[in-house]
């Protein structure tokens, strides 16, 4: 973190963050299972298997059409008139004429060397086959979806944990330079702990602490946070020992995270500060929960 050399520094205000993804166009917040129903909904490889779960269905009904029996019926009717020459009286005379005729006939396979029932167990299994198909498109779009939920969740998170440090450090730093200015730090003190937290080994409550310390008279910044063990924790074994410990102590916390609801992650913050006396990094912490409820 770079900080200018003015006499005051400023933060940006930390704009507020959902704990829900916003749909486009001022829609209504989604949550986790409204982006995930969705994404399946309207994902183009899902619709494509569902079209060929429906040929697969037209296909074993045919194929067992073909083993059913067929009959067959025709009705036919026909009707003639015209007028012809009587020989005897030598006169015209009318003549109609109607015939009718009626058919019916059956079919049935006998044998065809079990083509007709390989062809349906075969369409049955094209049919069973593309149900699960079918599952395995929604199970994968539902799961990077899922992915993505969280990507935007942490990092929508982390975006306001690092705006509220940035407050919090930029509020320290223009204390040290108002005491400075009082004449009750050297200039020393304040660019050496501008330069602590600057390379991350103090976050905000171990600044307090130090500045808190070179007033009481403790010594140099460097030296007060030797006495006091002042450092955010880099082990990243220790952290994420001191999460487990959070997690498995907050069982409904770790319900309401892996839901999409990010409100209590503070919880779990707290939960590593007070593990590890304050000296770890929120940031880190809350990236480790993240992979850890994925």
């Amino acid at each position: 973190m770079s900080v200018p050399g003015s006499d005051s520094v400023a933060a940006p205000a930390a704009a507020p963050v959902p704990d829900t993804v916003s749909a486009p166009e001022s829609s209504a917040p989604m949550t986790l299972d409204a982006c995930m129903r969705y994404a399946v909904e309207h994902s183009p490889a899902v619709r494509r298997q569902d079209y060929a779960n429906r040929n697969y269905r037209q296909d074993y009904i045919a194929s067992v059409a073909a083993l059913v029996p067929s009959v067959n019926g025709a009705v036919s009717a026909s009707t003639s008139f015209g007028r012809s020459v009587d020989p005897e009286t030598n006169t015209y005379t009318d003549v109609s004429n109607f015939d009718n005729s009626y058919s019916a006939s059956g079919q049935m396979p006998l044998f065809a060397g079990l083509t007709g029932i390989n062809t349906v167990r075969a369409a049955k299994v094209m049919r069973l086959q593309g149900v699960e198909e079918l599952q395995l498109a929604r199970d994968e779009v539902a799961l990077r979806t899922m992915e993505a939920y969280f990507d935007v969740v942490y990092y929508t998170g982390s975006v306001r944990l690092a705006r509220e440090q940035l407050e919090t450090s930029a509020a320290e730093l223009a204390k040290s330079r108002k005491l400075l200015e009082l004449g009750l730090k050297s200039a020393a003190d304040v660019a050496e702990v501008e330069k602590l937290i600057a390379d991350g080994k103090l976050n905000d409550k171990l600044a307090k602490q130090t500045v808190a310390g070179v007033l009481a008279g403790e010594g140099t910044p460097d030296e007060v946070v030797k006495k006091h063990g002042f450092q955010v924790v880099s082990d990243d074994g220790a952290l994420e020992k001191a999460v487990d410990e959070a997690l498995a102590a907050n069982p409904d916390i770790v319900e309401k995270l892996k839901s999409g609801n990010m409100k209590p992650m503070g919880a779990i913050i707290g939960a590593v500060m007070r593990a590890t006396r304050g000296q770890a990094d929120a940031k880190a912490v809350t990236k480790i929960v993240m992979g850890k409820i994925k």
